[in-house]
């Protein structure tokens, strides 16, 4: 599910454009538990930021492509690339890791899958290396509380406000050429007919898995598929 839009830095500019750059991030420093790196130093502390940035390789890996959880990965880390990098970025760990939109739709952001391991584990990791993880403020699954709860209530939920719906991007209806228009890195268009508070509408749907033969050639895949199934390439 599309919630709410949000922009990715990618800060990797020196001299001028860094500091200038600091200074873009400087007022969400305090909320995004992310570190942006500046590589003209081998340490950098931005006091609006409050951290420091090692000017080291910064691995990034989903949790369990190094083993089969956070605990093999925090292993093959500190033995296999024993002091090859500062830095890991585990992709997302949320439950669920295996969602349709690869571990970014998760029901709960504050919960690790089980299956992975727990809060402990990354805490381990944050003992030895930098750790980052994804803020994810635009994507939620289908299966979330806050969803399950607009879908049964409609505009009376706490939760209307996070889904985008057909009528809240487009309030006075949209041409073919206006749909046409929408960029997806995914074919078809991103709304998706639903049943939300006892009435047919269309909402958002970022992430949805193809299948060959089906009426429409989508469906939402079921939690009991085999992962690789599940699982589209990034």
């Amino acid at each position: 599910m599309c919630a709410r839009q949000n922009d990715e830095f990618g800060l990797g500019s020196t001299g001028d454009e860094a500091s200038k750059l600091r200074v873009q991030v400087r007022g969400v420093g305090s909320v995004l538990p992310w570190r942006p790196h500046f590589p003209d130093a081998s340490l950098v502390k931005d006091e609006g930021i409050g951290t420091q940035v090692r000017n080291q390789v910064q691995l990034i890996t989903y949790a369990e492509r190094l083993g089969a959880n956070l605990g093999d990965t925090i292993e093959t880390v500190k033995t296999v690339f024993a002091g090859a990098c500062g830095g890991v970025h585990l992709l997302p760990f949320f439950d669920p890791f295996d969602g349709v939109d690869a571990g970014f739709d998760p029901k709960d952001h504050t919960r690790v899958d089980p299956r992975l391991g727990s809060w402990n584990d990354v805490r381990t990791l944050a003992t030895t290396h930098d750790v980052v993880v994804d803020v994810i403020v635009n994507h939620v699954s289908s299966q979330s509380k806050e969803f399950l709860d607009f879908r049964e209530r409609g505009e009376a939920s706490e939760f209307a406000d996070m889904f985008l719906t057909f009528d809240s991007v487009f309030p006075h209806g949209a041409t073919a050429r206006d749909l046409a228009a929408i960029y997806r890195p995914r074919p078809g268009l991103p709304f998706t007919p639903m049943q939300i508070g006892g009435e047919r509408r269309l909402v958002w749907m970022q992430a949805r898995c193809h299948l060959t033969g089906s009426p429409t050639g989508w469906r939402t895949p079921t939690p009991h598929e085999p992962r690789h199934a599940r699982r589209p390439r990034r």
